[in-house]
């Protein structure tokens, strides 16, 4: 079996990953060079573009990007949840509102902080979402192997 097979084969390996995140493949060139890529639309940029010659070497880009990836998705799930909830901490209250209505305010912080949680668990939600559909195509294909 040439290299190149056996990186094909990896690559079906990897089906799922390859499927469920956006802009993430492999190239070869008319000169027999391989090339893993990943392109980021929003940014109009090759974010990683990565040669390589082997298909165990592949495997690692392939391991290599997704921890990459999930560190970043977790790190900017912590900022964003950091930020939605210190910004009900950052409204001006005025004193009067404080001695008058100390009840309403609390009902009003807690709400804002509801708010927030809930707008952060949405938003980490889509950001693991291409990790969810590659973990659920792992399983589905798992099962279907172990039936087999």
């Amino acid at each position: 079996m040439t290299e190149k097979q056996r990186i094909e084969r990896m690559m079906e390996k990897h089906k799922a990953y390859f499927k469920n995140v956006k802009g993430v493949d492999v190239a070869f060139s008319t000169k027999g060079d391989c090339f893993f890529y990943e392109y980021n639309e929003e940014y109009n940029e090759y974010t990683t573009y990565v040669r390589f010659f082997t298909a165990e070497e592949l495997e690692q880009i392939i391991e290599d990007n997704i921890a990459t990836d999930y560190c970043i998705q977790l790190q900017a799930i912590t900022e964003e949840t950091l930020r939605e909830l210190d910004a009900p901490a950052r409204q001006e209250i005025s004193v009067d509102t404080v001695v008058m209505n100390s009840y309403s305010l609390n009902r009003e912080i807690l709400t804002n902080a509801f708010i927030a949680f809930y707008n952060m668990l949405e938003k980490a939600y889509e950001y693991m979402k291409p990790f969810k559909n590659w973990t659920e195509d792992l399983e589905c294909k798992s099962e279907s192997n172990s039936i087999d």
